[in-house]
């Protein structure tokens, strides 16, 4: 599947390495966050570990077909239409308990089953969640089963149902994300506020780069942080998580949609400083990658936290032996255009440009670089005439 491809390339979670930097970068944020929650949601991500790594097709076909189109299409229309009295509605879902699993995939079945969690009382809804519970992931990856599954879970009101629920899709949550159908019924869940919904943010600290990563990953972790139903901890675990894998997501389309809402929408204080200090330790990889460059760009060129750009700029010039700009000016795709944008933005102050003039200089030459269409721009801004060379 394509979570597995993603996890492999991911690597082990670094949630599980990097325990300590995730709480000391929500302790940044600097907001009313309880990090002994932080902490324990971080425990129990770790402690449940079983993640599945595809979600099997639902049962088989109806055992029986005493419920023919034609029958469940007459259901449907009685119930609409008031025909049917409570007590007439629960007797009939009880006569079709046996397949109420496989009804809520099917195309006309699945229209049943919602209007049997809709009417009947919670005995009878426990009942067929029970036998639905199990397959709900599936369900909720199919085209007509997404709907049965959604409206399941934004109705269930006990106890019992918000915990069978969450007991059965827990394994299935990070394949859920993946999926077209499957990302809206895991958000369904946040409705059941914490600590039960708090599955959700473990699961997508746990899995944050191969989850950042996918399409409708990215998409459905920017819904969970700005629901309202998400408590700071909650989001403040998540975004860490963002923050720690920024290097990773930043190479990214799907992640850079992440770290741009984290940027320019999301309300944690010290964000693009604290992004800075993590980027700038992967600058010699960050800096060569079209997309990821301009994510550094943007902090070097943000007003909001002048320390971010500072730091920023002190590692890409001023790394020992030069090794960083050696590495991103090596690289003739990316490096030297990025560097050249760089130090002819506004924003740079004059003081610093001849220092940083000097390092260019020098590293260029010690690369043996030419005045070619790779480097002629950049040798031209830092005073590097043909003479000099």
């Amino acid at each position: 599947s394509e979570f597995e491809l993603r996890r492999q390339a991911c690597g082990r979670s670094q949630l599980l390495k990097s325990r300590v930097d995730i709480l000391e970068v929500a302790r940044q944020f600097e907001m009313r966050i309880n990090l002994d929650i932080v902490d324990s949601m971080i425990a129990s991500a770790i402690e449940n570990n079983k993640v599945a790594t595809e979600i099997l097709p639902p049962v088989e076909t109806l055992r029986s077909r005493q419920f023919e189109a034609s029958k469940l299409r007459e259901i449907r229309k009685n119930i609409d239409s008031g025909f049917y009295t409570q007590e007439e509605i629960e007797v009939i879902a009880r006569s079709m308990l046996d397949d109420v699993a496989e009804l809520s995939s099917d195309y006309l079945g699945n229209t049943v089953v919602q209007k049997f969690f809709e009417y009947c009382s919670d005995p009878i809804k426990e009942a067929m969640l029970e036998r639905i519970a199990p397959y709900l992931a599936a369900i909720g990856i199919h085209k007509n089963g997404t709907w049965a599954a959604q409206k399941i879970i934004d109705v269930a009101s006990t106890e019992k149902q918000m915990d069978l629920i969450v007991k059965h899709l827990r394994p299935y949550t990070a394949l859920l994300y993946f999926d077209q159908f499957g990302n809206y019924v895991a958000q369904c869940c946040l409705r059941f506020k914490y600590p039960k919904n708090t599955f959700l943010f473990e699961v997508m600290a746990r899995h944050c780069c191969e989850i950042g990563q996918s399409r409708f990953g990215a998409r459905a972790i920017r819904a969970c942080l700005e629901n309202e139903n998400a408590t700071f901890e909650q989001q403040a675990l998540v975004v860490a998580s963002i923050i720690i894998n920024s290097h990773l997501l930043a190479t990214n389309s799907n992640g850079m949609l992440l770290l741009t809402w984290l940027l320019d929408n999301s309300f944690f204080r010290n964000r693009h400083r604290l992004l800075a200090i993590h980027l700038a330790t992967h600058l010699h990889t960050t800096c060569t990658h079209k997309l990821a460059s301009t994510l550094i760009f943007k902090l070097i060129n943000n007003k909001q936290e002048p320390e971010s750009r500072n730091l920023l700029l002190k590692n890409l010039f001023f790394s020992e032996k030069d090794n960083v700009l050696t590495y991103i000016l090596q690289d003739q795709a990316v490096g030297p255009s990025f560097i050249h944008k760089v130090i002819t933005y506004p924003s740079i102050g004059r003081e610093f440009l001849a220092q940083f003039h000097l390092v260019i200089k020098r590293v260029l030459i010690n690369i043996h670089a030419q005045p070619n269409a790779v480097y002629c721009r950049l040798m031209e801004e830092v005073g590097m005439t043909s003479k000099s060379i």
